[in-house]
């Protein structure tokens, strides 16, 4: 049974992370084949044990760039989603709450 929640919350946490992926490009208007290394995104589990509703999933993401002069930049920027679904595989059982 360990292994089956296990399994489970890796596959919610991958969940968020690629709808976190599809947001943040939309945000700041990426093009659709714009690539990330998953070091550039940290998913942050709930400090509860216990798979709620309402449960809050910070994820970090870096952003790489270049100026004009070929520096690297990079921006930092936090999503916040509320679970809403129960099961916490599907995309629609998040809602993105804040995107700093």
């Amino acid at each position: 049974m360990a292994v089956i929640a296990c399994s489970s919350e890796e596959e919610q946490m991958e969940t968020i992370r690629n709808l976190a992926v599809n947001d943040i490009k939309i945000q700041l208007h990426l093009p659709g084949g714009t690539k990330f290394n998953s070091e550039d995104i940290i998913v942050s589990k709930p400090i509860s044990d216990a798979e709620e509703l309402g449960e809050i999933f910070k994820v970090n993401f870096a952003v790489k760039s270049q100026d004009a002069d070929g520096n690297i930049v990079l921006k930092n920027h936090t999503l916040e989603y509320v679970k809403i679904g129960e099961d916490g595989l599907d995309p629609s059982d998040y809602e993105l709450k804040s995107f700093d």
